[in-house]
């Protein structure tokens, strides 16, 4: 939106817009006799009525509208809608439902989120009377900065309009920062799920078997994706907060939520380790979405898993270099000083591109080719396995083991026809037999199914209202 489609509006030209609105309502109702109106548009204080945020909170009042009009059964006969610099407003005319109970849907809108209180809907009877919100019993509408019955502030001028404006303004932006943090950490679990749930999945615990694991099971999974429901949204806006820091930084503000997570999910599983390395990689994730969404940075697949690399890339490099030194403490940081192989410190360093240049490219085409999420993802598994140095599988069966592997899949999945679930399942047994389990590239396959989740989210998020 350019800078001088945002200018304050005069007293007239509200004046004038009210009475512009009348007249719309009025023809719509000629057009549409007995139909009921619902009239929407923002309260926003201050000259200045129109900009990029009042902008996406009007289509998201629209999108609540139009939800709970389909979920009345209500028929529309006509929808309008126009942005002029006096302000968002939208009219709907509507049959086939009881004024007082639409009025009660619309109040609901209004009182149900912090960024209601900036939506003001009237319904206006067949007989062009308004049904007033006392109607109901309900008590007027509050103040934004102080609780006070609204109306009354606005007649006394009670706040300076700046304040009301930098009030607006903060609402809007932590409606919508809370609201993707909930779709981004929906995605982060549903991933989780649906990577345990994935049938057959060599050596790996699934709704089959326990792969080559003793100490879990696929409830010990439910138990801990259940356990960090809410941490991955904690992650998104730890990664918002920190949005005026440099990406270095951020990592350093997500380390003790993610720790936190590690918490819970271990009192969860008691003391066993399902998803701590996926903890890192999601909560990464997790933690650049809310950066980007809150800098205004683009969010497809490459800008974040490149971000996820800027985020971390001097920390994992200075703990490959320790362990390149001393030996290293873990199975990782020891693999790395023997071998050179950087493990899931290398992938995130990296951005992920085993993630962007295999798991991604392979879920989509086998899903385009008609398969189903869980098919798709037994098959993208191998992919990955064929490409991806897994660290788990070098400390459960050594080095040459895993490279004999390794190039068996890669050949095995380089053309079709690809391996059924009988041949898969073979697979299984024999991992399970010599003790191998890759939970690098199930994590690897976890993040593949989140991305996936979050473009088909961008995909299907267009409104549902459009003018007629």
């Amino acid at each position: 939106m350019q800078q001088d489609e945002q200018r304050g509006v005069t007293l007239e030209e509200m004046l004038q817009a009210r009475e512009n609105r009348a007249a719309q309502q009025r023809a719509m109702q000629k057009c549409h006799p007995g139909a009921l109106l619902v009239s929407f548009t923002l309260n926003i204080p201050g000259a200045v009525k129109r900009f990029p945020e009042a902008v996406r909170a009007f289509a998201e009042g629209c999108r609540r509208i139009e939800r709970e009009l389909s979920r009345e059964g209500a028929v529309v006969s006509q929808r309008w809608r126009q942005q002029p610099v006096t302000g968002c407003e939208a009219i709907w005319a509507v049959r086939g439902c009881d004024p007082l109970l639409l009025k009660e849907r619309m109040c609901a809108v209004e009182d149900g989120s912090r960024m209601g209180r900036l939506f003001d809907i009237d319904l206006i009877d067949s007989q062009g009377k308004g049904i007033s919100r006392s109607r109901l019993g309900l008590p007027p509408r509050r103040c934004l900065l102080c609780g006070e019955p609204a109306h009354q502030c606005a007649r006394s001028q009670a706040h300076p309009a700046e304040q009301l404006q930098a009030a607006v303004r903060r609402i809007i932006r932590e409606e919508f920062l809370e609201q993707r943090a909930d779709a981004v950490a929906a995605a982060a679990c549903r991933a989780l799920l649906y990577e345990v749930s994935a049938t057959p999945k060599p050596g790996l615990v699934d709704r089959a078997n326990n792969g080559s694991h003793r100490d879990m099971d696929f409830f010990t999974f439910l138990d801990s994706t259940a356990a960090l429901v809410p941490y991955f949204g904690r992650l998104f806006l730890a990664g918002a907060d920190a949005a005026a820091e440099q990406p270095q930084r951020l990592l350093s503000r997500v380390r003790y939520p993610g720790l936190l997570a590690q918490d819970a999910m271990f009192k969860a599983t008691g003391g066993v380790n399902t998803h701590k390395g996926l903890v890192f990689s999601l909560g990464l994730l997790c933690a650049a979405a809310g950066y980007s969404e809150a800098n205004g940075l683009p969010q497809d697949v490459h800008a974040l898993l490149g971000l996820c690399g800027r985020i971390v890339s001097d920390a994992a490099q200075q703990e490959l270099s320790r362990a390149a030194a001393d030996g290293g403490q873990t199975h990782g940081e020891q693999i790395y000083a023997a071998a050179g192989i950087a493990g899931v410190r290398g992938e995130a360093a990296a951005g992920f591109p085993s993630v962007e240049r295999f798991g991604l490219p392979a879920l989509r085409k086998f899903l385009a080719q008609g398969m189903s999420l869980n098919d798709a993802g037994s098959l993208t598994l191998l992919v990955l396995l064929g490409q991806v140095d897994d660290t788990n599988m070098i400390a459960r069966g050594g080095l040459e083991v895993w490279r004999e592997i390794r190039k068996m899949i890669a050949r095995r999945m380089d053309s079709p026809p690809f391996p059924d679930r009988p041949e898969i399942e073979r697979l299984d047994r024999e991992f399970i037999h010599r003790n191998l389990s890759p939970g690098g590239c199930a994590d690897l396959l976890a993040m593949t199914y989140m991305l996936y989740f979050l473009e088909q989210e961008k995909e299907s998020e267009n409104g549902v209202f459009s003018p007629s």
